[in-house]
């Protein structure tokens, strides 16, 4: 769908599942819910698509989980969808929340019209913006700067030099002198993971079956297969030897593999939509 045909597509297909909610919920305030509808698309002419394909959805996750709660938190509501006094479809979400966000016990249709009507456009598959993918690309690069600096030597080409060392690796060691409070938890998180991992570590791959997820591979041609891999690194081979985890079948004369193969691979940074 392009984003010229957005207005024109969609709004009469948002104004068909109003028309749904006029004909199931009894006293429903269809006047305002058409207002808002009519205002939400002007916002689109201006701000572009992203108000339907996220900030709508984003609603639908905050109702979503005020239902689980039973709380629905207003001010997370999303920039884009505030009016004057209020939000747009406020109308629709005190069908199940009261002003203060206590939940009304909406019933099964109620909740189901309200759903469909927040996640509409979740699934429309349209190009990102650059804008958005920029703004994607910068919010990974800041996770990543935040994140504390690995104990072992993830360059080095056999991990097995560093086997020695997870021995004597400590969540306190994280603790950089802080509230106590943290020391404690860190501590406490020591304990509970050498009551949970006892004994020597040796991962016998006999007692796994492993296999791949439904997932697909962002650079795998169609009709390729998953387990043909260009690279098994010395390092990946160690705990996770080729033959059984690089293979469709147990090891085995004929299918036998090579303990490993290839360069290390390095990590590429791919924008996906995502569903």
């Amino acid at each position: 769908m392009k984003q010229n045909t957005v207005k024109h597509v969609a709004l009469p297909m948002f104004l068909s599942i109003l028309n749904e909610v006029e004909r199931c919920i009894a006293n429903s305030d269809m006047r305002t819910l058409r207002s808002d509808a009519h205002e939400l698309f002007k916002r689109v002419d201006h701000r572009g698509p992203s108000i339907l394909l996220e900030d709508l959805p984003k609603v639908g996750k905050i109702f979503d989980k005020g239902l689980s709660e039973g709380t629905f938190h207003w001010e997370k509501i999303p920039s884009n969808l505030r009016r004057s006094g209020g939000w747009l479809f406020e109308s629709l979400l005190l069908w199940s929340f009261d002003e203060s966000g206590s939940s009304r016990d909406p019933d099964v249709e109620t909740v189901t019209l309200t759903r469909q009507i927040l996640y509409a456009f979740k699934k429309v598959e349209m190009e990102s913006t650059d804008k958005a993918k920029r703004n994607a690309i910068s919010e990974f690069f800041e996770i990543e700067h935040q994140l504390a600096e690995p104990s072992l030597d993830w360059n080095s080409d056999c991990f097995s030099d560093n086997l020695c060392q997870v021995h004597s690796l400590s969540f306190k060691d994280l603790w950089n002198g802080g509230e106590h409070l943290l020391w404690l938890a860190l501590s406490n998180l020591d304990i509970v993971s050498k009551l949970l991992v006892f004994g020597e570590f040796h991962l016998d791959w006999d007692d796994c079956r492993p296999k791949h997820g439904p997932g697909s591979v962002s650079d795998l041609p169609r009709g390729g297969d998953k387990f043909s891999f260009p690279s098994w690194p010395k390092r990946l081979s160690v705990l996770f030897p080729a033959n059984g985890w690089a293979s469709h079948v147990h090891d085995s004369a004929e299918e036998s593999l090579a303990d490993y193969w290839g360069e290390n691979p390095r990590s590429k940074l791919i924008c996906v939509p995502k569903r």
